[in-house]
């Protein structure tokens, strides 16, 4: 038995989170992906939409799309390129800006698991630094925080904080990723949907599979909150709320507000599911 056991999204400043989750079942193939919109660099947070970045529309478009596939069973490499091209169009019949540094690009990680002869069967797609991760937990109950602490937010900095030589090198790079050169990230390029690094993986039961955001990933691979090999436990413990909770006290606790070479925070947001022998709990 697949089951999706845990889900948290949580927005490092006041504006929505430029990261997004999604899950679509067809038949017996459940579909899972996290998608993070990447940075804004304009000077206002909303340039095009009246409540959202153009990163987090771009972010919501492709989970819609990649959701439309999934459902019918049909995900695909040179579909997603064609829902890209359809989602350029959109978008730049609406923007009245010049330029191609402030097009949203995106992370992006998605996983078709099926169950097959008491096995897990997975195609994982990977665009850019989303990660995905697998272990087991020995568990008996599960007792997992779903809600993050309430808090204030730090409001939106201008261009998510970025300053000077470091905001320019990384318009730059914005300009080079949506021409598709040397990047893994996707674009409003279609030919981005092909820098894809696809997996197949399989296991036994029981196995607890975690992915997210790069947000998230900061608590094992920059702030050393905890060893990555102990991540699958401590949330199967405590629920990816609590390690959300935890990353905001670090960065509240350590991180100065003056430095415009590094986003200060990031938005976080995983998801967690269990295979696990049909009757028994996760």
């Amino acid at each position: 038995m697949i089951r999706i056991t845990g889900w948290a999204e949580d927005a490092c400043s006041s504006i929505p989170s430029e990261d997004v989750l999604g899950s679509a079942l067809h038949e017996n193939k459940l579909t899972v992906w996290a998608i993070d919109g990447g940075s804004t660099l304009t000077e206002a947070a909303f340039t095009t939409f009246p409540d959202k970045t153009d990163s987090r529309w771009f972010a919501d478009e492709l989970s819609r799309r990649i959701s439309m596939m999934a459902a019918e069973g049909s995900f695909a490499l040179p579909l997603l390129a064609d829902a890209i091209a359809d989602i350029r169009h959109a978008y730049l019949t609406l923007v009245d800006k010049s330029g191609r540094w402030f097009h949203p690009v995106a992370a992006c990680v998605i996983a078709e698991m099926r169950e097959i002869d008491d096995r897990l069967e997975i195609s994982l797609h990977s665009f850019a630094d989303c990660f995905f991760m697998w272990g087991t937990t020995q568990l008996k109950h599960n007792h997992t925080r779903t809600q993050l602490s309430s808090r204030s937010r730090s409001a939106w900095k201008a261009c998510s904080g970025f300053r000077g030589k470091r905001l320019e090198q990384l318009r730059k790079r914005r300009e080079e990723q949506q021409r598709n050169e040397k990047t893994s990230a996707l674009s409003l390029n279609p030919k981005s949907a092909f820098n894809c690094v696809e997996t197949n993986l399989n296991f036994d039961r029981p196995t607890t599979l975690l992915l997210g955001t790069d947000g998230l990933a900061r608590a094992w691979q920059r702030y050393a909150l905890l060893p990555e090999c102990e991540v699958i436990d401590f949330v199967a413990h405590y629920g990816i709320s609590e390690l959300i909770d935890r990353i905001r006290e670090y960065e509240a606790d350590h991180l100065g507000e003056d430095d415009f070479t590094e986003k200060r925070a990031d938005d976080a947001a995983g998801m967690r599911i269990c295979f696990v022998p049909h009757g028994k709990s996760t």
